[in-house]
């Protein structure tokens, strides 16, 4: 093979039309010219050393430590996607240098993207390897145990064929472009075609973000839902309580409810399973839901909840709980079932529906929504209230999850309103976002950590992740409380744009118990992790990411702790929830 090789080696490589030279000699072996020919596709004017260097090295940065585990379907994706803009970077790159400073070239230029891409190829196996190494130790945090052959074996294979497509996609508008820059060219200077090219590629890049995502992707996912949200589902039955919405004598029908809404008044526990946990006659807990279809506008729905809640007998219960619901109108059953066990049934509880869409997607398109619901139906519940003698009243109680959090704080004009305004606030997996939450955050004390920041004393206010985690020695607790439930692994929680260039205060020592100490910032890969988390932030076990389970069971108990209830009572109930 070197004796065959030493043609070539005399031309002088100083140019690659001795490496097109090379790879046609009919003098070499066929098995050498096909290598030349792949050395010539590969590393000289069709695809560029430095695109392929970059394909490699996004590749690597996609792997990087990240909050949660993921599927190996998606990491495979992530990590393909990530190669291709890797590419194109690298591709666009190596075309702006060549124009500004154009040069033809040459057999060392080739060595010199093999040397950068056999770098880039170590590195990118290095990161494989760490990256399984990662993964093994946040999923020991998560107790998951599964095996990692086929994830190690799949995650490239996806990741290779979603480069490929993505390229071949690529390289068809570059192609397509091409094509309309010769046609104008025909009849306008060169420069004057691409000038009109590029003033036209943004607006048509538009049109087609607009029509193809806003259109058809959002549009689909809209009828998604919104058919999800009216279907009937024959396994929910319907109510035969006076006492929930949507039963006999309720002024609201149960066609209209909601998918989220049907489930919420036909759940949880009735007075012989409340009976039998407290060993005491136990009340039909009432419930209160109106949908998207039961009235227009979120101010009437709350004022047809509010007639609800006087039909049903709401304001002679024990407590009252006002639920601002996620995106898609779920009220999460461990966050209300508690209070139902711990008063025994002596209680109601209350909420309206302002989407049928996931609370990602209300987020983005329109959060005032959540706000606006929380609002209205916290203001005429109250308003209500307050027309009841001080010492029949029952307790008002306030309480969100996820989004939900982000609407419910919207009642408060300030911190110190809460208070005075309700008996008892449970606001779990807070958006950062969330306005309340990111006051109490930013102003906790220097000595705390931000996953359990500790808000003055801690007389008010408190952060946990159980109850166990509530309990800070050293000070009183005074009702009313208000208790955020926000985990270390959530990164619904952690997510910001802050994350782009700066190291979060949630990777710093000492960390949450569910982050890994191996996870470090890497500038804008970080924010991508943190962001591709937000997909699977409920994919994994209780008690991790953005899943509270029990949890909320343990926070009740400590917020409300009625007369006679022991921690042994909150551990039955956390079993009696679990099973």
């Amino acid at each position: 093979m070197t004796s065959s090789l030493r043609p070539v080696k005399s031309i002088g490589w100083r140019d690659a039309r001795h490496v097109r030279r090379a790879a046609l000699d009919p003098k070499l072996p066929a098995v050498q010219q096909r290598l030349w020919r792949s050395w010539l596709r590969a590393f000289t004017d069709k695809a560029p050393a430095a695109g392929l260097t970059g394909a490699l090295l996004l590749f690597g940065l996609s792997l990087t430590p990240s909050l949660l585990p993921r599927t190996w379907q998606v990491q495979g994706v992530v990590s393909g996607v990530s190669a291709a803009v890797g590419y194109g970077l690298g591709a666009a790159l190596h075309a702006a240098v060549r124009r500004v400073k154009p040069n033809r070239p040459s057999a060392a230029r080739a060595r010199g993207g093999l040397l950068a891409i056999l770098v880039a190829t170590i590195v990118a196996i290095g990161w494989v390897a760490a990256h399984v190494f990662w993964l093994v130790d946040v999923r020991r945090l998560m107790g998951i145990e599964r095996n990692l052959a086929l994830y190690m074996i799949a995650v490239p294979v996806v990741a290779v064929f979603t480069t490929y497509v993505l390229v071949v996609a690529g390289r068809l508008v570059r192609s397509a472009f091409g094509a309309i820059e010769r046609l104008l060219s025909r009849r306008l200077p060169r420069r004057w075609a691409i000038a009109i090219l590029g003033l036209a590629a943004l607006p048509l890049a538009v049109t087609i973000v607009d029509v193809m995502i806003a259109g058809k992707v959002f549009g689909s996912l809209d009828k998604a839902y919104l058919a999800a949200d009216s279907s009937l589902d024959d396994t929910v039955p319907v109510p035969t309580t006076t006492l929930r919405s949507g039963g006999p004598g309720s002024l609201i029908s149960w066609n209209t409810l909601g998918r989220q809404g049907r489930h919420f008044v036909a759940g949880g526990p009735n007075a012989a399973a409340l009976e039998a946990f407290n060993g005491a006659a136990a009340l039909e807990p009432i419930r209160v839901y109106a949908g998207l279809g039961s009235a227009g506008t979120p101010a009437e729905r709350a004022r047809l909840a509010v007639a609800e809640l006087e039909r049903t007998g709401a304001f002679s219960r024990r407590a009252l709980v006002v639920i601002t619901t996620t995106g898609t109108g779920w009220v999460d059953p461990h966050g209300i079932d508690p209070v139902e066990y711990l008063y025994n049934g002596d209680t109601a509880a209350v909420a309206i529906q302002y989407s049928y869409l996931p609370s990602w997607f209300v987020m983005l398109t329109n959060q005032d929504l959540s706000k606006e619901a929380g609002r209205a139906l916290f203001q005429q519940v109250r308003a209500r209230w307050e027309q009841i003698p001080e010492p029949s009243r029952p307790e008002l109680l306030l309480y969100g999850e996820s989004l939900g959090v982000f609407g419910s704080e919207a009642m408060f004009a300030d911190p110190e309103t809460i208070g005075e305004s309700t008996d008892g606030v449970l606001w779990v997996g807070p958006p950062r976002a969330s306005r309340l939450w990111s006051h109490f955050t930013s102003r906790r004390n220097p000595s705390s950590p931000v996953w359990q920041p500790v808000y003055g004393n801690g007389d008010r206010v408190r952060f946990g992740w159980d109850g166990e985690s509530l309990s800070q020695p050293g000070g009183d607790w005074p009702r009313p409380r208000v208790v955020y439930l926000q985990q270390g692994s959530d990164p619904i929680t952690w997510w910001s744009s802050d994350l782009l260039f700066g190291r979060p205060d949630w990777m710093r020592q000492p960390r949450s118990p569910g982050v890994s100490e191996r996870m470090f910032f890497v500038p804008i890969a970080t924010f991508l992790q943190t962001t591709l988390d937000l997909l699977v932030s409920t994919d994994v076990p209780e008690g991790h990411g953005h899943r509270f389970g029990t949890a909320q069971a343990e926070a009740w108990a400590a917020i409300l702790e009625p007369p006679g209830w022991t921690p042994q009572d909150t551990r039955r109930l956390v079993a009696a929830l679990a099973s």
